[in-house]
């Protein structure tokens, strides 16, 4: 676990910050995947399952923004929260293009 936070910037730390971290991405993904279910609707995977996609999709943008190494003047942290919010909502919008086609 201590390898993939690592991957995705975050620095180490003691157990109960990563628990209490954990525990504030989760709920976060839980609160992110009700707001995206009622905004799409018919169209979306449920509560769950939003919320699981948009978790693995900041998790993945994240670790890509970080390899590539681009730097910006905004900052480090705030770009990498921005490729991995875009990264998340792209991939739920994916996932949802691929349902509807399938």
């Amino acid at each position: 676990m201590r390898m993939l936070l690592s991957m995705v910037g975050i620095p180490d730390m003691p157990t109960l910050h990563m628990i209490t971290l954990i525990a504030l991405a989760v709920t976060s993904a839980i609160m992110l995947g009700w707001l995206a279910d009622g905004i799409l609707g018919d169209g979306g995977f449920g509560l769950v399952l939003n919320g699981m996609l948009l978790l693995a999709g900041a998790v993945i943008g994240a670790i890509v923004w970080r390899k590539t190494g681009y730097s910006v003047s905004i900052g480090q942290p705030a770009a990498t929260a921005l490729a991995a919010a875009g990264s998340a909502l792209t991939t739920l919008v994916l996932a949802g293009t691929i349902r509807r086609l399938v």
